[in-house]
Protein backbone atom coordinates (compact mmCIF):
# COMPACT_ATOMS: atom_id res chain seq x y z
CA UNK A 1 0.00 0.00 0.00
CA UNK A 2 2.83 2.41 0.79
CA UNK A 3 4.33 1.87 -2.69
CA UNK A 4 1.12 2.40 -4.64
CA UNK A 5 2.08 5.99 -5.61
CA UNK A 6 5.37 4.76 -7.10
CA UNK A 7 3.59 1.94 -8.90
CA UNK A 8 1.05 4.34 -10.32
CA UNK A 9 3.77 6.72 -11.49
CA UNK A 10 5.35 3.83 -13.43
CA UNK A 11 2.08 2.14 -14.41
CA UNK A 12 2.90 1.91 -18.12
CA UNK A 13 6.23 0.21 -17.40
CA UNK A 14 4.60 -2.22 -14.96
CA UNK A 15 1.86 -2.97 -17.50
CA UNK A 16 4.29 -3.82 -20.29
CA UNK A 17 6.46 -5.94 -18.01
CA UNK A 18 3.39 -8.01 -17.10
CA UNK A 19 2.30 -8.33 -20.72
CA UNK A 20 5.71 -9.29 -22.13
CA UNK A 21 6.50 -11.70 -19.28
CA UNK A 22 3.18 -13.52 -18.85
CA UNK A 23 0.77 -12.75 -21.69
CA UNK A 24 3.47 -13.11 -24.36
CA UNK A 25 6.46 -15.04 -22.98
CA UNK A 26 4.93 -17.77 -20.84
CA UNK A 27 1.65 -18.09 -22.76
CA UNK A 28 3.41 -18.50 -26.10
CA UNK A 29 5.87 -21.07 -24.70
CA UNK A 30 3.08 -23.24 -23.24
CA UNK A 31 1.21 -22.92 -26.53
CA UNK A 32 4.33 -23.83 -28.50
CA UNK A 33 4.92 -27.02 -26.53
CA UNK A 34 1.52 -28.33 -27.61
CA UNK A 35 2.83 -28.90 -31.13
CA UNK A 36 6.62 -28.51 -31.26
CA UNK A 37 9.33 -30.77 -29.86
CA UNK A 38 11.51 -30.08 -26.83
CA UNK A 39 14.56 -30.04 -29.15
CA UNK A 40 13.10 -27.35 -31.39
CA UNK A 41 11.90 -25.28 -28.43
CA UNK A 42 15.29 -25.58 -26.73
CA UNK A 43 17.15 -24.40 -29.81
CA UNK A 44 14.79 -21.47 -30.34
CA UNK A 45 14.90 -20.43 -26.66
CA UNK A 46 18.68 -20.48 -26.89
CA UNK A 47 18.45 -17.33 -28.99
CA UNK A 48 16.96 -15.36 -26.09
CA UNK A 49 20.18 -14.27 -24.32
CA UNK A 50 21.61 -12.95 -27.59
CA UNK A 51 18.40 -11.12 -28.44
CA UNK A 52 18.13 -9.75 -24.89
CA UNK A 53 21.69 -8.42 -25.13
CA UNK A 54 20.93 -6.69 -28.44
CA UNK A 55 17.70 -5.14 -27.12
CA UNK A 56 19.44 -4.02 -23.91
CA UNK A 57 21.99 -2.27 -26.09
CA UNK A 58 19.28 -0.63 -28.22
CA UNK A 59 16.89 0.35 -25.39
CA UNK A 60 19.15 1.28 -22.48
CA UNK A 61 22.62 1.56 -24.00
CA UNK A 62 24.00 -1.54 -22.24
CA UNK A 63 27.14 -2.30 -24.26
CA UNK A 64 28.82 -5.68 -24.66
CA UNK A 65 32.53 -6.36 -24.99
CA UNK A 66 33.98 -8.98 -27.32
CA UNK A 67 34.65 -11.22 -24.34
CA UNK A 68 30.99 -11.12 -23.30
CA UNK A 69 29.86 -11.93 -26.85
CA UNK A 70 32.32 -14.85 -26.81
CA UNK A 71 30.85 -16.09 -23.53
CA UNK A 72 27.31 -15.91 -24.91
CA UNK A 73 28.30 -17.79 -28.08
CA UNK A 74 30.20 -20.47 -26.14
CA UNK A 75 27.27 -21.04 -23.77
CA UNK A 76 24.85 -21.25 -26.72
CA UNK A 77 27.09 -23.85 -28.37
CA UNK A 78 27.18 -25.84 -25.13
CA UNK A 79 23.38 -25.86 -24.93
CA UNK A 80 23.22 -27.02 -28.55
CA UNK A 81 25.58 -29.92 -27.73
CA UNK A 82 23.28 -31.03 -24.89
CA UNK A 83 20.02 -30.64 -26.83
CA UNK A 84 21.34 -32.36 -29.99
CA UNK A 85 23.16 -35.01 -27.91
CA UNK A 86 26.45 -34.17 -29.58
CA UNK A 87 25.15 -34.99 -33.06
CA UNK A 88 24.97 -31.77 -35.04
CA UNK A 89 23.98 -33.66 -38.17
CA UNK A 90 20.64 -34.04 -36.39
CA UNK A 91 19.90 -30.45 -37.39
CA UNK A 92 19.16 -31.71 -40.90
CA UNK A 93 16.37 -33.93 -39.55
CA UNK A 94 14.56 -31.15 -37.66
CA UNK A 95 11.10 -30.27 -38.90
CA UNK A 96 9.32 -27.04 -38.04
CA UNK A 97 5.66 -26.57 -37.12
CA UNK A 98 3.42 -23.74 -35.95
CA UNK A 99 4.65 -24.26 -32.39
CA UNK A 100 8.11 -23.09 -33.44
CA UNK A 101 6.61 -19.73 -34.39
CA UNK A 102 4.98 -19.43 -30.96
CA UNK A 103 8.32 -20.30 -29.33
CA UNK A 104 9.93 -17.50 -31.35
CA UNK A 105 7.27 -15.06 -30.16
CA UNK A 106 7.94 -16.18 -26.57
CA UNK A 107 11.64 -15.45 -27.02
CA UNK A 108 10.87 -11.96 -28.30
CA UNK A 109 8.53 -11.32 -25.36
CA UNK A 110 11.13 -12.36 -22.76
CA UNK A 111 13.92 -10.49 -24.55
CA UNK A 112 11.88 -7.27 -24.48
CA UNK A 113 10.88 -7.90 -20.86
CA UNK A 114 14.48 -7.95 -19.58
CA UNK A 115 15.39 -4.33 -20.50
CA UNK A 116 12.02 -3.18 -19.12
CA UNK A 117 12.86 -4.70 -15.72
CA UNK A 118 16.15 -2.78 -15.76
CA UNK A 119 14.10 0.44 -15.77
CA UNK A 120 12.10 -0.39 -12.63
CA UNK A 121 12.93 2.17 -9.87
CA UNK A 122 15.09 0.73 -7.09
CA UNK A 123 12.70 1.92 -4.35
CA UNK A 124 10.08 -0.60 -5.48
CA UNK A 125 10.20 -3.86 -3.51
CA UNK A 126 10.81 -6.86 -5.84
CA UNK A 127 7.77 -8.70 -4.44
CA UNK A 128 5.63 -5.63 -5.07
CA UNK A 129 6.85 -5.55 -8.66
CA UNK A 130 5.99 -9.23 -9.19
CA UNK A 131 2.56 -8.79 -7.57
CA UNK A 132 1.79 -5.80 -9.82
CA UNK A 133 3.13 -7.37 -13.04
CA UNK A 134 1.32 -10.64 -12.29
CA UNK A 135 -1.90 -8.66 -11.95
CA UNK A 136 -1.41 -6.86 -15.27
CA UNK A 137 -0.23 -10.05 -16.95
CA UNK A 138 -3.32 -11.83 -15.63
CA UNK A 139 -5.53 -9.20 -17.23
CA UNK A 140 -3.72 -9.76 -20.50
CA UNK A 141 -4.31 -13.52 -20.21
CA UNK A 142 -8.08 -13.24 -19.76
CA UNK A 143 -8.87 -13.16 -23.53
CA UNK A 144 -6.66 -16.22 -24.10
CA UNK A 145 -8.33 -18.09 -21.24
CA UNK A 146 -11.85 -17.26 -22.45
CA UNK A 147 -10.89 -18.36 -25.95
CA UNK A 148 -9.48 -21.63 -24.64
CA UNK A 149 -12.64 -22.43 -22.69
CA UNK A 150 -15.42 -21.13 -24.94
CA UNK A 151 -13.88 -21.48 -28.41
CA UNK A 152 -11.71 -24.60 -28.06
CA UNK A 153 -13.62 -26.21 -25.19
CA UNK A 154 -10.52 -26.87 -23.08
CA UNK A 155 -11.40 -26.88 -19.38
CA UNK A 156 -8.91 -27.61 -16.60
CA UNK A 157 -10.55 -29.55 -13.77
CA UNK A 158 -9.28 -29.04 -10.19
CA UNK A 159 -7.65 -32.41 -9.49
CA UNK A 160 -4.75 -32.95 -7.10
CA UNK A 161 -2.41 -33.16 -10.09
CA UNK A 162 -3.53 -29.88 -11.65
CA UNK A 163 -3.52 -28.11 -8.27
CA UNK A 164 0.06 -29.27 -7.63
CA UNK A 165 1.15 -28.09 -11.08
CA UNK A 166 -0.47 -24.68 -10.68
CA UNK A 167 0.89 -24.42 -7.13
CA UNK A 168 4.44 -25.18 -8.27
CA UNK A 169 4.27 -22.71 -11.15
CA UNK A 170 2.81 -20.04 -8.87
CA UNK A 171 5.24 -20.44 -5.97
CA UNK A 172 8.54 -21.45 -7.54
CA UNK A 173 8.07 -20.44 -11.17
CA UNK A 174 6.61 -17.02 -10.37
CA UNK A 175 7.18 -15.83 -6.80
CA UNK A 176 10.70 -17.13 -6.19
CA UNK A 177 11.81 -17.49 -9.82
CA UNK A 178 10.64 -14.15 -11.19
CA UNK A 179 11.56 -12.20 -8.04
CA UNK A 180 15.08 -13.60 -8.13
CA UNK A 181 15.31 -12.98 -11.87
CA UNK A 182 14.16 -9.37 -11.54
CA UNK A 183 16.67 -8.72 -8.74
CA UNK A 184 19.43 -10.22 -10.87
CA UNK A 185 18.57 -8.07 -13.90
CA UNK A 186 18.42 -4.93 -11.74
CA UNK A 187 21.87 -5.61 -10.26
CA UNK A 188 23.93 -6.98 -13.15
CA UNK A 189 22.02 -5.94 -16.27
CA UNK A 190 19.78 -7.71 -18.78
CA UNK A 191 22.47 -9.06 -21.11
CA UNK A 192 24.65 -10.51 -18.36
CA UNK A 193 21.68 -11.97 -16.47
CA UNK A 194 20.32 -13.61 -19.63
CA UNK A 195 23.50 -15.68 -19.95
CA UNK A 196 22.40 -17.63 -16.86
CA UNK A 197 19.44 -18.97 -18.86
CA UNK A 198 21.92 -21.34 -20.46
CA UNK A 199 22.17 -23.12 -17.10
CA UNK A 200 18.58 -24.39 -17.47
CA UNK A 201 19.49 -27.36 -19.74
CA UNK A 202 22.46 -28.12 -17.45
CA UNK A 203 20.23 -28.25 -14.36
CA UNK A 204 17.70 -30.31 -16.30
CA UNK A 205 20.40 -32.90 -17.03
CA UNK A 206 21.48 -32.97 -13.37
CA UNK A 207 17.90 -33.42 -12.14
CA UNK A 208 17.19 -36.04 -14.78
CA UNK A 209 20.20 -38.09 -13.70
CA UNK A 210 19.57 -37.64 -9.96
CA UNK A 211 15.79 -38.00 -9.84
CA UNK A 212 14.92 -40.13 -12.87
CA UNK A 213 18.03 -42.30 -13.17
CA UNK A 214 18.80 -41.13 -16.72
CA UNK A 215 22.20 -41.99 -18.16
CA UNK A 216 24.97 -39.38 -17.92
CA UNK A 217 26.87 -39.29 -21.23
CA UNK A 218 30.01 -37.66 -22.61
CA UNK A 219 28.09 -35.02 -24.55
CA UNK A 220 26.49 -33.91 -21.27
CA UNK A 221 29.94 -33.28 -19.80
CA UNK A 222 31.16 -31.41 -22.89
CA UNK A 223 28.03 -29.29 -23.14
CA UNK A 224 27.94 -28.46 -19.44
CA UNK A 225 31.63 -27.50 -19.47
CA UNK A 226 31.03 -25.13 -22.40
CA UNK A 227 28.01 -23.56 -20.68
CA UNK A 228 29.90 -22.99 -17.42
CA UNK A 229 32.86 -21.59 -19.35
CA UNK A 230 30.61 -19.22 -21.34
CA UNK A 231 28.83 -17.94 -18.24
CA UNK A 232 32.18 -17.53 -16.48
CA UNK A 233 33.72 -15.58 -19.37
CA UNK A 234 30.68 -13.28 -19.54
CA UNK A 235 30.77 -12.52 -15.82
CA UNK A 236 34.55 -12.05 -15.67
CA UNK A 237 34.37 -9.61 -18.56
CA UNK A 238 31.62 -7.66 -16.78
CA UNK A 239 33.62 -7.64 -13.53
CA UNK A 240 36.72 -6.28 -15.31
CA UNK A 241 34.61 -3.56 -16.92
CA UNK A 242 33.26 -2.49 -13.50
CA UNK A 243 36.76 -2.33 -11.99
CA UNK A 244 38.02 -0.21 -14.88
Amino acid sequence: RAQLPVLWAHRQLIFWIGITQFAVGQLMLYLALQTTTAVNAGLILGIQPVLAAVLAWLFIGERLSRARWLGIALALLGVSVIILRGEFNGLADLTFVIGDIWAGVAVIGWAVYAPFVRRVPSELNPFVVVAATTFTGGIGLIPAYLGEVYVFGVVTHPTWETLMIVGYLSLFGTVFGVVGWNIGIARIGASRASTFLYLIPVLTVVLGVAALGEEFRLYHIIGMAMVFAGVGITNRAAARKRRS
